[in-house]
């Protein structure tokens, strides 16, 4: 029976059934009453007695009680045993006051040792909150804030459910905090030789989005811990970091081989066009539209961030596309000198033109796949050699005269278009890079350019190699390389000094 004490027993109506009757009749309609309460309504009494203690009633009224109090608990293992000491400890926190112990109550309930409560210290050399670690780690280069991370560790949550979690984690703790979550997973790893633990770690891996808590080396001899260091794991996929921007902005890496052997310098290599001059006199020489104010000393005051998949010569996948997920946009403000992400609720792709070939779907968390399976080796899409050329929702400038650099980032791998089908990822050659053009305004469109038929372009990466693995690929207006040279003359990039003087933040270090 679903009571929280083991001699709970339902109300039985005893007194009726030990009630005198005239006849069978009376007998009959005494023992349908008794067997309909105990079958409706016996419960429903058992819970109406103990409302003033209601973890020790059913199930089903803790988790009315729990709902109307604005808790939330997601479908676990030991659900009922969970739900009745949670709301014991909801309805005994007023004696502690509001603080951290009922908070992490209500967390190892729902990730018992899969989640972390930390306190965040602001580097002093730093804008606040620019420059965050862990205050249990921090020296006197640091003060403490009130910034508050819950770090959940469980790969099965989804942020769907941890916004149910939010409020009611939000309301017991002190006003003054700030609560803001991450997502985690985390690897041991030990290294032995005979039976004595040489060294060990312990890692902690974060996505792109959230900001790592620390890693942990712990060198040991026998049982004597010699010393014990703490730094910070930065998010990090392949292609992500400094150097693998240079390299972006490079050649293409040997053995690429596109089909339909392109010459244009942007598939070979990446390629800095206008750069960081957003005017319409900053246009390539040969671009030539009717509308002479396109060609005008104006600032242009959009923009969008755009992708190509292209197929090797060699690639022979038939159930293989690519993910393309969160790309960016950052620009430097010249005036200010901080960095901002231009198109804030743009970040995922889309392709109007998908077909010939190409199916696009869009996953579970928004992000977009393109498939192409009924591209072969030589293969064009509407006339062009590339399969997939798509780009994120045209955003606003707010200033095109105010930029000092740019920069572009977008997250990829190999996805199955069949996940029960042959995963032949394996025999995937396809390759991704990553680019943006300017726009006079937000309406313009091709035709308007009349007669040319393309957009000036921004700035381009070199193309890489999708891979299973998530990588990212970067581009940047930054010198090397040298800018395109039919361009006008002008300030179009920053040397790679000036950009490591002030990094975008993706690619700022948050080491500790």
């Amino acid at each position: 029976m679903g009571f929280d004490f083991p001699n709970a027993q339902l109300p039985q109506l005893k007194p009726l059934a030990n009630s005198f009757v005239v006849d069978d009749v009376e007998n009959d309609l005494r023992n349908l009453f008794i067997d309909l309460f105990e079958a409706m309504l016996a419960e429903q009494a058992f819970d109406a007695n103990v409302l003033g203690v209601a973890h020790l009633g059913s199930l089903d009224l803790v988790r009315r009680m729990v709902n109307a109090d604005g808790l939330a608990l997601l479908d676990i293992e030991r659900e009922e045993t969970a739900t009745r000491y949670l709301y014991k400890a909801w309805k005994s926190r007023n004696k502690n006051g509001r603080g951290f112990h009922f908070l992490e109550t209500y967390l190892q309930l729902l990730f018992p040792n899969e989640h972390s409560v930390e306190q965040m210290a602001q580097s002093k050399a730093h804008t606040y909150p620019t420059k965050l670690s862990v205050l249990n780690h921090a020296d006197d280069t640091k003060y403490s804030t009130s910034r508050i991370r819950v770090s959940i560790e469980s790969r099965d949550t989804t942020w769907d459910e941890i916004d149910k979690m939010e409020p009611i984690l939000r309301s017991i703790i002190p006003a003054r905090l700030v609560l803001y979550f991450v997502k985690l997973s985390r690897w041991q790893q030990k290294n032995y030789i005979g039976a004595v633990t040489l060294s060990g770690s312990y890692s902690t891996v974060y996505p792109a989005a959230s900001q790592p808590v620390e890693f942990r080396v712990m060198p040991r001899v026998a049982a004597v811990v010699t010393s014990v260091t703490f730094s910070t794991v930065l998010p990090k996929f392949e292609g992500s970091g400094l150097d693998a921007l240079y390299a972006s902005m490079g050649d293409n890496g040997a053995g690429i081989s596109l089909v339909g052997a392109p010459t244009q310098d942007w598939t070979q290599k990446g390629v800095v066009g206008m750069g960081n001059q957003a005017r319409g006199d900053m246009t390539p020489n040969w671009w030539d539209p009717d509308n002479p104010t396109f060609k005008a000393m104006v600032p242009w005051e959009a923009g969008t961030c755009w992708f190509v998949v292209w197929p090797g010569i060699n690639h022979a996948a038939t159930n293989t596309g690519v993910n393309i997920k969160n790309i960016e946009f950052w620009v430097l403000r010249e005036s200010t000198g901080e960095w901002r992400l231009e198109n804030v609720g743009k970040t995922q792709v889309f392709w109007p033109d998908v077909g010939s070939g190409v199916e696009q779907r869009t996953e579970a968390d928004g992000s977009v796949s393109f498939f192409l399976s009924g591209v072969k080796n030589g293969g064009y899409v509407s006339g062009t050699p590339y399969a997939v050329h798509g780009s994120c929702q045209r955003f606003d400038l707010v200033d095109g005269d105010d930029i000092r650099c740019v920069y572009a980032r977008l997250e990829h791998r190999l996805v199955l278009e069949d996940p029960d089908g042959v995963d032949d990822r394996h025999l995937a050659k396809l390759y991704v890079d990553v680019g943006a053009d300017y726009w006079p305004q937000t309406s313009t469109v091709i035709a308007d350019y009349t007669p040319e038929t393309t957009a000036p372009q921004v700035a381009n990466s070199r193309f890489e190699l999708s891979t299973v693995s998530a990588r990212v690929i970067q581009m940047a207006a930054i010198n090397p390389p040298t800018p395109a040279l039919d361009y006008p003359p002008g300030d179009r990039s920053i040397t790679q000094v000036e950009f490591e003087a002030n990094l975008p933040p993706p690619l700022q270090p948050t080491t500790g």
